[in-house]
């Protein structure tokens, strides 16, 4: 199954490689990088000064139809909250994830774990409350003090759904 990491953001090919290899070693997914640009200046609000990941989110799965985790430079936010990380379609095709907040210290390990957790969020997995990167994030504490890695029982669901979907692509 192909799974496309799509680039709109500064990050070079090197990391992007990086975070693909790693994303690989739990999920038996191809992933691809490409670098996607579009105008998403109609996502923009003047008044908070962030995209809204909703309609960014829309916007990408109109325009992209296959599987894909977004990367994307600027602060994101829903309705009812400061800003996020990342928001995925439960069960879906898409998701995306800033890099905004996630820079400084520790930055591609933030990464890694907000891609794991709205992938997790694609292929159908919850908030978990194990010791697992499906924690929900509301602080960079979160994201820091949360593993890199699923627990065995959403490892075990991730693998599954991904297989269920395997076969009948």
């Amino acid at each position: 199954m192909d799974f496309y990491i799509l680039n709109c953001s500064d990050l070079n090919e090197s990391t992007l490689n990086s975070l693909s290899k790693e994303l690989k070693k739990e999920m038996d997914v191809n992933f691809k990088i490409f670098n996607y640009k579009f105008d998403f200046s109609f996502a923009f609000n003047q008044i908070r000064m962030q995209y809204n990941a909703d309609l960014l989110l829309k916007k990408l799965r109109e325009s992209f139809d296959k599987r894909f985790i977004c990367i994307f430079p600027h602060d994101i936010y829903v309705e009812n909250m400061n800003f996020i990380f990342g928001l995925a379609e439960l069960n879906g095709r898409g998701g995306i994830v800033s890099i905004f907040r996630l820079k400084d210290k520790n930055f591609h390990e933030r990464l890694l774990k907000e891609m794991k957790h709205e992938i997790g969020h694609i292929f159908g997995l919850k908030h978990c409350e194990n010791k697992c990167v499906m924690n929900f994030s509301n602080s960079l504490y979160d994201v820091d003090r949360k593993p890199d890695y699923f627990c065995s029982h959403c490892l075990n669901e991730l693998r599954n759904r991904i297989g269920q979907i395997s076969l009948i692509e």
